[in-house]
């Protein structure tokens, strides 16, 4: 998921007498060529593309997490389809999905900064199908995952590896720039979240009486509404939210916490 900066700039191609042309205008259609190559990776895959909040420019942190999952939201493929035909992008679903862009923007993006979060293949299955194969289907997609890197990259820009699978990964295929890894997301690593909370109970508890699960809310209307999705879908999003946040939600929230704000004192 991207937050889009308010700086421009030009680019100039190379050649005497070619024109000069806006920076954002390059960088959308670079990026909508590449997404074309994520189409027909999805489609040799047998499974259906679930495209991210298109980034309108190059970041300053880039996420990798591993593939779309299904069910949910799309419990078939014509189910999925019809979700991504509606305007539904990636990282923009689940309160999983949210805690982490709430605590990517209060943790550890300082102001004007960016961000984007991708996966290394990007069609979407079943999570027990998805581990079917994967390192096969990871190698295809690695090539694709470095032209949309090059193309989010600046002078600066940091790439955090979203759980210990995708940084093995990465490191296997010889990729030298991970700066961070950090718990992923889902339900799954929760085991990874509560070690963290383990570790600084004391902190840990005084941070659950600051938790204002508005904010959160707020940051999921404003990261739908960023990704262009439709009032429809927004609500379908949101009303399926929960009322309030579980133990396993505030565990995510404070792990994040904890990790972002490590990593951004390196600095």
């Amino acid at each position: 998921m991207t937050e889009t900066s308010n700086g421009k700039g030009d680019r100039v191609k190379e050649g005497e007498g070619e024109s000069v042309v806006a920076i954002e205008d390059f960088f959308v259609s670079q990026y909508a060529s590449v997404e074309q190559g994520f189409l027909r990776l999805a489609g040799f895959d047998g499974a259906v593309y679930v495209p991210n909040p298109e980034p309108a420019g190059p970041v300053d942190f880039i996420f990798i997490a591993m593939e779309p999952s299904l069910g949910r939201w799309g419990r078939d493929r014509e189910g999925a389809e019809g979700w991504v035909g509606r305007g539904f992008r990636n990282f923009l679903l689940s309160i999983y999905d949210f805690i982490m862009h709430y605590s990517i923007r209060e943790f550890l993006c300082r102001s004007g900064e960016t961000y984007q979060v991708t996966d290394i293949s990007k069609g979407a299955m079943l999570v027990r199908d998805a581990k079917k194969d994967r390192e096969r289907r990871w190698r295809k997609w690695y090539p694709s995952l470095l032209k949309e890197i090059k193309l989010l990259e600046k002078p600066g820009t940091k790439i955090i590896a979203v759980g210990g699978d995708v940084e093995r990964f990465l490191r296997r295929m010889g990729f030298a720039k991970i700066d961070e890894r950090i718990c992923h997301f889902s339900i799954e690593a929760r085991g990874c979240w509560k070690r963290i909370v383990l570790s600084k109970e004391d902190e840990y508890n005084a941070f659950c009486r600051l938790i204002d699960f508005h904010d959160i809310l707020r940051v999921a209307e404003q990261a739908m509404i960023k990704a262009k999705m439709s009032q429809d879908m927004r609500k379908t999003i949101l009303q399926s939210l929960p009322f309030e946040l579980s133990d396993a939600h505030k565990w995510l929230l404070f792990s994040c916490k904890i990790q972002f704000e490590t990593f951004a004192n390196r600095d």
